[in-house]
């Protein structure tokens, strides 16, 4: 490749960087957002709300109001449980990967994050500390919980082959065509050297550990789980 075409490239390979972040920055994947010559998500939209999809069952359920698939209720927009089935089965599937995971006392705990999924909500929500879970909980008027999930800490990643997909030269010509094996591996080399030092971080549950925060329960699954310090 010219040097001429590579400084073509380059203004195209910023501003793909730049949306990235931007996503990134924003906690949010409006498909809506991206160009059409960089859009390779394959999606789908709600049309009453305009709610974005990434499944097409989800998209067609997005607004529909269905009955509950345990007590026949009505249930929310899209789902298939009401909010008190759904709170009965998130309670006992938790609880069962509760009795099998490791625990740890808060204060011992050295992670940076914990997860929490509020009653009858299908997201989990990620918090700094036991106060901002605890704040969160007085926001949605539920009482705290005796213990949460550990978050797993996962660094920010970019494939260059997806990068590249979208990018075109000033002559609106495809660029990864124009490119060796070589060079899309050097390529890799470069973006993840950039994507190590944004310091960007995302995180997902670890249900093979569990936070608690209630000393009686820590105390009670303790001898089985984790032994006492001596």
């Amino acid at each position: 490749m010219s040097r001429a075409e590579d400084q073509k490239i380059k203004p195209k390979l910023a501003e793909t960087l730049d949306f990235f972040v931007s996503m990134v920055e924003k906690e949010d994947m409006l498909v809506r957002e991206l160009p059409e010559q960089e859009n390779h998500c394959q999606s789908w939209i709600c049309g009453s709300c305009n709610n974005v999809w990434f499944d097409q069952e989800l998209a067609e359920r997005c607004c529909q109001r269905t009955k509950c698939q345990k007590c026949s209720a009505l249930a929310g927009p899209g789902d298939t449980l009401c909010a008190k089935c759904l709170r009965q089965v998130q309670a006992i599937h938790e609880e069962e990967m509760f009795r099998s995971a490791q625990k740890v006392f808060y204060s011992d705990y050295e992670g940076k994050r914990m997860c929490w999924t509020p009653p009858g909500c299908r997201f989990v929500e990620v918090f700094g500390c036991r106060t901002e879970l605890e704040k969160r909980c007085s926001e949605l008027r539920v009482p705290p919980p005796r213990w949460c999930w550990a978050a797993e800490e996962l660094g920010f990643l970019l494939d260059a082959e997806q990068v590249l997909a979208g990018a075109v030269t000033r002559t609106n010509e495809p660029v990864r065509p124009l490119l060796s094996d070589d060079q899309v591996e050097g390529f890799q080399k470069l973006i993840d050297d950039w994507a190590m030092s944004q310091d960007l971080k995302c995180y997902e549950v670890d249900d093979t550990l569990a936070i608690v925060f209630d000393r009686t329960l820590y105390d009670t699954v303790r001898p089985k789980d984790l032994p006492a310090k001596g």
